[in-house]
């Protein structure tokens, strides 16, 4: 079983080949249900439970009616949270600039997310993104850290700043090459990953592909093929995704980092469907 604590939001999203600063720019303008945790949870294959958290406004119930109906989904609502919001301007498939507002999940409460998640199996998955609060990451990764496999995605360089304090005993985090500069305090990963005992991390670079890291080793994998996508939002998500399906299913991490990548070439390539 996979578990997932994180977000759900509406992303907003605006596509140009250049942006202009100090104007207004007529831009395709794209408008979903995303989230990093929603994302992930929605790209598995395997047995999964989410657990996240929207306001008490229109946008948060447009989010939630997505999760509705699916049993395995829960959603609290947190009054006055304020609508969880993802914005993101794309230059050429690439992010030029993004802004959130995930208030709700960051105001889960500790004692909810424990009840929920139970007493997990020794070889389960538990998923945390940096969106919710970090003493709440920490109380999570003290509890379950050496109990189970717990993922760690950081969603950007700031959230992976302020939750790195927390983290210790991880099997695996999912930084871009940013946010892992973020988690080593400017120093170096493979340091950063020996003292706080963590045994995977996946470094995502885009089109440049990934490096795991593994007990101070590197092993970079380069794209099978480039793929020239008009939005990549979602992408390292998709790609988290698809390595737990691997991991799951009793691949090893090389193997299911391997198969992930070229799920997502291939969803990129039909244009993030």
């Amino acid at each position: 079983m996979i578990r997932i604590v994180g977000a759900v939001c509406v992303d907003i999203v605006a596509r140009r080949d250049t942006f202009v600063a100090g104007t207004s720019n007529p831009s395709r303008i794209d408008v979903g249900i995303g989230g990093v945790g929603y994302r992930v949870y929605r790209g598995l294959s395997v047995p999964a439970r989410f657990l996240t958290a929207v306001g008490d406004d229109p946008l948060s119930a447009l989010a939630a009616r997505e999760l509705a109906d699916d049993p395995s989904v829960v959603v609290r609502v947190i009054p006055a949270a304020g609508p969880p919001v993802y914005l993101a301007l794309m230059e050429r498939g690439r992010l030029a600039v993004g802004a959130s507002d995930l208030a709700a999940v960051g105001r889960l409460g500790a004692a909810d997310v424990l009840a929920w998640i139970g007493e997990p199996e020794p070889d389960g998955l538990l998923v945390l993104d940096a969106n919710l609060a970090p003493d709440l990451v920490g109380i999570l990764v003290e509890r379950f850290a050496r109990r189970m496999r717990v993922v760690f995605e950081p969603v950007s360089v700031e959230k992976a700043a302020r939750c790195r304090p927390a983290l210790h005993d991880l099997f695996l985090v999912t930084p871009t090459e940013e946010e892992a500069s973020a988690l080593a305090g400017g120093g170096g990963l493979a340091a950063w990953m020996a003292e706080r005992r963590i045994r995977h991390a996946v470094v995502t670079r885009g089109p440049d592909g990934t490096v795991l890291h593994t007990a101070g080793a590197e092993q970079r994998f380069a794209p099978s093929r480039v793929v020239e996508a008009a939005d990549t939002t979602g992408a390292g998500d998709r790609l988290l995704a698809t390595l737990l399906d691997g991991l799951h299913g009793g691949l090893g991490m090389t193997a299911s980092l391997r198969a992930a990548m070229e799920t997502v070439e291939t969803w990129l390539e039909k244009g993030s469907a």
